[in-house]
């Protein structure tokens, strides 16, 4: 089995929003908080204050936890209609979209007689 290393394949700067680590160092807080974004869609938040640094690990990206949250919702509740998880889980369609495109869960796409789109998992509940 070949291990996956996370690299940064985009950065996004952003102002300080607070602590990313365990090991806290209070003197990165306040400048930048710098955002890399893995190929796989994990995300690791830096900050940075001068020459200080607090880098937090790496974690699922929303892709991913959104995943999650539609698998843990449709083994509750079974084959649902996008609009019906949308509305429920407070998603996008987008959310939605990126979530069933990263293949961090296996979803089967469905459509009833009236052309609305359902989701289930793959194998069933």
């Amino acid at each position: 089995m070949v291990r996956h290393k996370h690299t940064a394949s985009k950065t996004d700067t952003r102002g300080y929003t607070g602590s990313v680590s365990r090991d806290e160092n209070r003197a990165a807080h306040g400048g930048v908080c710098e955002v890399e974004t893995c190929a796989c869609g994990y995300t690791r938040r830096t900050n940075v204050n001068g020459r200080h640094v607090e880098q937090g690990n790496w974690e699922p990206g929303a892709d991913h936890r959104n995943a999650w949250k539609i698998r843990d919702y449709l083994r509750e509740k079974g084959d649902m209609s996008l609009a019906d998880i949308r509305d429920d889980l407070g998603l996008t369609e987008v959310d939605v979209d990126l979530a069933v495109q990263n293949g961090d869960v296996r979803f089967r796409e469905l459509q009833d007689a009236t052309g609305r789109f359902w989701l289930g998992l793959e194998g069933g509940r």
